[in-house]
């Protein structure tokens, strides 16, 4: 569900390392950071995270010992980073070998955020900033996929883009991505997705 927008206030919380050496699209380690503790796609588990004091919301905990088929991605973990309803992060976790695993056991796979331009949150945090510029995301990381991103021009003076980063997996069709979406310049929507 897409959250209703609001007027800008403040812009979010600065990465935990905002070193400017840093690279913003990093498929060697594709990292996120709650509550300033680092976690890695396709390296940490969800039991990595339970076991930090991640606040998943107790209702998601309730399946974490649930069976993950084999070659599979689970259901998203909800973080809430925010005070309202739809202020939080999606977390996935996946499992890629050859028979049924608990999702506990699982690593995660995808990380989805999306948020109100101006959103409040200290929670979350990437290796680049929430308020990261158009400009500012090509400078660091280079043009993006050209096949995979796209502009939108709307009514009323709106406008979208969508910047996509994207790596071959070698064992399953498909890609590893960074997408970042902006609607009239302002980013809005994070996306990293890890696939072997």
């Amino acid at each position: 569900t897409e959250a209703p927008t609001e007027a800008p206030t403040e812009a979010p919380a600065e990465p935990v390392n905002p070193d400017p050496d840093v690279k913003y699209v990093n498929f060697d380690e594709m990292n996120f950071y709650i509550n300033g503790q680092k976690f890695t796609l396709g390296v940490t588990t969800l039991q990595d995270m339970i076991d930090a004091g991640v606040p998943f919301r107790e209702s998601d905990l309730e399946n974490a010992g649930n069976n993950l088929k084999s070659n599979y991605e689970s259901e998203d973990f909800r973080i809430q980073v925010g005070e309202k309803s739809y202020d939080y992060v999606s977390i996935y976790m996946m499992n890629d070998t050859e028979s049924g695993k608990k999702i506990s056991e699982c690593y995660v796979c995808k990380v989805f955020y999306s948020f109100s331009s101006g959103t409040e949150q200290t929670i979350l945090t990437f290796d680049f900033p929430l308020n990261l510029t158009m400009d500012q995301l090509k400078a660091n990381a280079g043009e993006p996929d050209p096949d995979n991103s796209r502009h939108y021009d709307g009514d009323n003076g709106y406008y979208s883009d969508t910047f996509e980063y994207n790596k071959k997996a070698t064992k399953y069709l498909g890609d590893s991505y960074y997408k970042f979406d902006f609607t009239k310049g302002e980013l809005n929507t994070v996306h990293l997705r890890y696939l072997p």
